[in-house]
């Protein structure tokens, strides 16, 4: 890691963070393993501060000269992953290595279910993240592979969502609160190519904050509370991947 560290001094940074914090226990820094600090071969000098409030969280930083030390974590600092090699890892037909995305034929898209339920913004991270975007309909043909999609996880497989979870979120909200509906790509639900309201929809119940874009299992779509946790799906096209802002 820290050659890694090394490597970059003609970045615009002077320290990464580490998968090291006092998430769990204040009192004891550990890594997401569960490895306490104490037991990891680097050196405990200068890591804690005098001032060090065992009721905060702190997360460990590891500077360019070496030096490793505990700081606030809510710091947007670059970050260094690692991943245990894998011996039959491959690109798919999809352009990523992740095999939950499945290429359709009639769509030319792929498509991936999370059954665990998120908050609309961060079902949108996690398919930037992925190389992708939340699923935008552009067809009543693509409306039916997302409803196929969508019908092979009964409410009882969806994690961390309230029952009966019967719309996933997708990618159209209400911006400006105005009710003008727009894709994540800018264009109108109209424009996009569907625009399949299920009946008494939007109808922003009220004091329901429901601004952000959801469908049916019947293909209907549904205006929802993005902080309401439901399952989404991912979209990507084979040959893209969206890099993630930087300043997320």
């Amino acid at each position: 890691m820290q050659s890694i560290v090394n490597m970059s001094d003609h970045l615009s940074f002077n320290e990464v963070y580490t998968g090291v914090s006092n998430e769990i226990v204040n009192c004891m820094c550990q890594s997401i393993e569960g490895v306490p600090l104490s037991a990891m071969p680097i050196p405990m000098k200068g890591i804690y501060y005098e001032q060090y409030d065992y009721s905060k969280q702190y997360c460990l930083r590891l500077r360019v000269q070496g030096l490793y030390y505990a700081d606030r974590c809510s710091e947007a600092l670059p970050y260094i992953c690692f991943k245990k090699k894998t011996a039959e890892l491959r690109v798919t037909e999809c352009g990523t290595v992740d095999t939950g995305y499945q290429l359709n034929a009639k769509t030319g898209h792929c498509y991936k279910f999370h059954e665990y339920a998120m908050s609309w913004s961060l079902a949108y991270l996690r398919c930037v993240a992925e190389g992708g975007q939340l699923v935008v309909i552009n067809s009543a043909a693509e409306a039916d592979v997302v409803k196929a999609l969508f019908a092979k996880y009964p409410a009882k497989s969806i994690k961390k969502g309230s029952e009966p979870v019967n719309v996933i979120f997708v990618g159209f909200r209400d911006l400006n609160q105005s009710n003008v509906w727009r894709t994540i790509n800018g264009q109108s639900l109209e424009e996009a190519g569907y625009a399949n309201w299920a009946a008494g929809e939007p109808n922003n119940v009220i004091n329901q904050k429901q601004y952000h874009g959801a469908m049916y299992r019947e293909g209907g779509l549904d205006d929802y509370n993005h902080d309401v946790p439901a399952p989404f799906i991912c979209e990507k096209h084979p040959h893209n991947i969206v890099p993630v802002p930087n300043n997320c």
